[in-house]
C-alpha cells in the first residue's frame, strides 16, 4: 500500500490548520479553536478515506510469469 498521498494530504491539512491559528484575526479564541478542530477532523476523515480506499496487498492480483501457476489455497 502506498501511503504517500495520504501522508501528504494529512501533512498539508495540518500545515493549513497551523497557519490558520497563526493568522491575525478578530474572531474570539474559542471560535478559532472550534474551526481548527473541525479542520483537523476533516483532515483525519479525508486521510482515512484515502487509506481505506486503496487495495490491500492481499487484494492485489499477483502477476504470473508464463508457465507458472498460482499456489493452491
Amino acid at each position: 500500500m502506498d501511503y504517500k498521498k495520504a501522508y501528504y494530504t494529512l501533512f498539508n491539512e495540518i500545515t493549513d490548520t497551523i497557519n490558520y491559528l497563526n493568522e491575525d484575526s478578530f474572531q474570539p479564541r474559542g471560535d478559532r479553536l472550534r474551526v481548527a478542530r473541525n479542520m483537523l477532523m476533516l483532515a483525519q476523515s479525508r486521510t482515512e478515506l484515502l487509506v481505506i480506499s486503496q487495495p490491500s496487498e492481499e487484494d492485489e492480483v499477483r502477476e504470473e510469469t508464463p508457465g507458472e501457476t498460482a499456489p493452491l489455497t
